[in-house]
């Protein structure tokens, strides 16, 4: 079960997955601020990722 931390992460994640997606649509894929947006989400999901395995 996830603790309140991770679901927090995992919403964060989301909502940066939902902006990404939104940027990418109106500026192109390989626009600076999409790919920003990607390396965020990335380090994002390297947080649930490594809280998922303590």
């Amino acid at each position: 079960m996830f603790d309140s931390e991770n679901k927090k992460l995992i919403n964060q994640v989301k909502k940066k997955q939902n902006e990404m997606i939104k940027v990418g649509l109106e500026k192109g894929l390989q626009h600076e601020e999409t790919l920003k947006l990607s390396q965020q989400l990335d380090k994002l999901i390297t947080k649930v990722q490594k809280k998922s395995l303590n």
